[in-house]
């Protein structure tokens, strides 16, 4: 039989299988296409985010691919139509059905991940051993990821470029792909507004009692500093700081915000015009 034909035939398989098992395990979940996911929701333009068909198609496709493609042609060169047919067994009962009771889990619960589902249900030791279990198996992934590539790109350069360079190459790529953008999801362009105020503890003492711009352990260099950094000129700040107690009379007290606001703009500091108020 030609090479083509079982091709065609894993293909084949791939699309019945699709079909007829996929409706019984859709069915079983009780799968509704009416009920909003928590992508509408809980949409927030950061982890809950609604996107069009084709870009889920591809993500789940690069989720459950990972390094298939490259090890696909190898192990079919090496096991023949053998390799197929693990391939399309494989994914029709293993890979795919995870994959999609772990999604569909997911958006039952939130958009939350696996050991919060497994704490939820199990309790609290079963979600710290999932945990702990997730942390592994990202691990083993994390290195396959890498050690793969690397080691076969290496094999196609090995006069000039070993594996640990291609290793370096990889990590390089993760930083650049991950870490650099990071501003846009929890970084300083999040920042919609500061509350400005000293403190009366200092720095880890898990206290958030407030003070007088100048008089806490925070200093005015430091909050002037924050007020006119370059990157927040825009963002809006709110004065906390607390009323200064009147000495003559317990029961009076009296707005610093005016003397604040004017040394914060003019940046000439003196603690006796917040002082004075007292008086």
């Amino acid at each position: 039989m030609p090479n083509y034909v079982y091709f065609l035939l894993a293909v084949a398989g791939l699309i019945v299988g699709y079909i007829i098992y996929g409706s019984i395990v859709a069915k079983i979940f009780g799968a509704d296409e009416n009920r909003p996911t928590p992508a509408k929701t809980m949409a927030d333009g950061v982890d809950y985010v609604e996107m069009p068909m084709w870009k889920v198609w591809l993500i789940q496709l690069l989720n459950i691919a990972g390094v298939g493609p490259v090890f696909g042609p190898i192990l079919g060169a090496l096991y023949g139509p053998s390799a197929l047919l693990w391939i399309v067994i494989g994914t029709i009962f293993a890979g795919a059905v995870h994959d999609y009771f772990s999604g569909m889990l997911s958006v039952r619960y939130k958009g939350a991940n696996v050991p919060t589902i497994v704490g939820y249900n199990l309790g609290n030791v079963a979600k710290q051993v999932m945990r702990v279990f997730a942390v592994i198996l990202l691990l083993l992934v994390g290195v396959v990821f890498v050690a793969a590539p690397a080691g076969l790109l290496a094999k196609l350069t090995p006069d000039y470029m070993d594996q640990m360079f291609w290793v370096a190459v990889i990590f390089a790529y993760y930083f650049l792909a991950t870490i650099l953008p990071i501003d846009k999801i929890i970084g300083k362009d999040q920042i919609a507004v500061f509350h400005i105020n000293d403190s009366k503890n200092p720095r880890g003492a898990a206290k958030d009692r407030h003070e007088n711009i100048g008089l806490g352990s925070i200093g005015f260099d430091a909050l002037y500093k924050v007020v006119w950094h370059k990157d927040f000129l825009e963002v809006p700040k709110i004065l906390e700081t607390p009323y200064v107690k009147s000495l003559a009379d317990a029961k009076k007290a009296f707005p610093p915000y005016k003397e604040e606001i004017d040394m914060l703009r003019s940046g000439a500091y003196d603690a006796a015009r917040i002082t004075k108020l007292a008086e």
